[in-house]
């Protein structure tokens, strides 16, 4: 008896000598103070993957280069379905990830009944943190909206339009306005309705590295192109503005303080480019994202113990395959290189001269000169293609609904023949011009980053992310 006294005793001075020391280490857990969360826009595995294949290639090699994204030490993969179908959008999906909370398809915001879902941007400003907004497509797009916004119709950008001037999101930066005075033209200007509720809107060129407003700003890329999305990165040598990276270097200067901050930066594009089956747009815009996130990186390694950085997608879009039948086993990302533009970029060139009653021949001639690199040689069957898409385009020929959605998914079929040319001359394939319904990566280092390990829901993230932060 006296031995399990003895024993019993000891056992509880154990306990009670080691409590207090497991009370304080919880209580002095670091915190994310700063939170950095990148969604590439329909971003999956095979996206990064081709884009360290393509450097590899350039560099002679075959191999995998690794990216700063997949170079972080904490990976997962993430379900992205939403609650009323398997493959979903980048709104569903969005408020998934900003709200924890899965709605139906087309919600911005929205719970399945209609209700409005809290976003993690406004968890972080209750509690001090300064908030942040990025996107290289227009800022009132599905994902940026997911944030700051409550809509059953994602297409209804004016009126999300108005919900962003009146939010309290401390910096927006990269795309405008779509409708700035609605889809008639007739409406209040949205620029004016921000700058009424204490928004500074600067339009300008600035030095992003050491940018710094009073109050509340949207920043815009100096050149928007016809949905007040940014340049595609291949296409920026000739339209101009803003790298990604430069984004987050203003961000990282307008919002850094005591209080902490939370940045969602989109790199929308990636998604365009996949919905267009244009590989080459997808590297090229990888390569942007990747940029920025080093940008974040780079802050990180000043500030490892409050840091907290997160890379996702929303979705996979394009059912991307590293592999293409006639090749068997054999990849050439190295042929990404023949393309020099955009399928986004060259596409209202050739709607232009079509509309003008060219003829096949001009119509390639345009992509010789515009679209595809001057070493690049045009196969019969390329030309047969390209023919087929031309005489489709002028209602020459008729398709079934299906048949234009296999061949072209919507696209202009000129532009969208020409860049699956390019991506089959890679041997990259694709499965459909729409979103699949694959899980997608989750790349993450910082503070709390062993969440994010595992297999996780999409509505995971923001529940991971508050935890991370102390934020209940």
């Amino acid at each position: 008896m006296k031995l399990k006294f003895l024993a019993g005793m000891m056992i509880w001075l154990v306990v009670m000598s080691c409590s207090p020391k497991i009370s304080k280490n919880i209580e002095t857990a670091p915190k994310a103070k700063y939170v950095f969360l990148f969604i590439g826009d329909g971003m999956g595995l095979a996206h990064t993957a081709l884009t360290e294949a393509y450097l590899s290639a350039s560099d002679n090699q075959i191999g995998l280069h690794q990216l700063q994204i997949t170079g972080m030490p904490v990976a997962g993969l993430c379900r992205t379905y939403c609650t009323d179908s398997y493959i979903t959008c980048s709104a569903a999906s969005g408020t998934a990830i900003a709200s924890g909370e899965k709605t139906n398809f087309g919600n911005i915001g929205l719970r399945p009944d209609g209700s409005n879902s809290k976003s993690l941007a406004t968890d972080c400003a209750a509690v001090g943190m300064k908030t942040g907004i990025i996107t290289t497509v227009s800022i009132d797009h599905a994902t940026p909206a997911d944030f700051y916004a409550h809509s059953g119709k994602r297409s209804d950008y004016y009126e999300i339009g108005k919900q962003l001037t009146e939010s309290n999101i401390d910096f927006f930066a990269g795309g405008g306005f779509k409708y700035p005075k609605g889809r008639k033209g007739d409406q209040p200007d949205l620029y004016d309705m921000a700058a009424q509720h204490g928004y500074r809107v600067v339009r300008d060129s600035v030095d992003t590295g050491n940018f710094k407003t009073d109050g509340k700003t949207i920043l815009l890329n100096p050149v928007l192109m016809n949905d007040a999305e940014m340049p595609f990165a291949m296409d920026r040598d000739e339209m101009g503005g803003y790298k990604m990276a430069n984004l987050i270097e203003a961000a990282i200067s307008q919002l850094y303080g005591p209080e902490g901050f939370f940045i969602m930066a989109e790199g929308g594009l990636i998604d365009w480019a996949a919905h267009y089956n244009d590989a080459s747009g997808v590297v090229t815009e990888v390569l942007d994202l990747d940029a920025a996130v080093g940008v974040a990186l780079d802050f990180y390694r000043k500030y490892p113990d409050e840091t907290l950085i997160i890379v996702t997608a929303d979705h996979e879009t394009g059912g991307m395959s590293l592999g293409y039948s006639p090749y068997e086993y054999t990849l050439k990302p190295q042929n990404l290189a023949l393309q020099k533009a955009s399928a986004w970029y060259i596409e209202p060139k050739i709607r232009k001269i079509m509309a003008d009653g060219a003829s096949f021949e001009k119509v390639l001639e345009l992509l010789r000169t515009d679209f595809f690199n001057e070493d690049f040689e045009i196969s019969e069957s390329d030309l047969k293609l390209l023919k087929a898409a031309y005489d489709y385009a002028n209602k020459i020929i008729i398709l079934s609904d299906t048949e234009e959605k296999i061949l072209y998914g919507g696209n202009h079929p000129v532009a969208a023949a020409a860049a699956g040319i390019v991506s089959r001359n890679a041997a990259v394939g694709f499965t459909t011009y729409y979103h699949s319904g694959i899980p997608v990566p989750v790349f993450s280092i910082g503070v709390g980053s062993h969440l994010f390990e595992g297999y996780i829901d999409n509505t995971d993230i923001s529940k991971f992310i508050k935890r991370a932060a102390g934020i209940q």
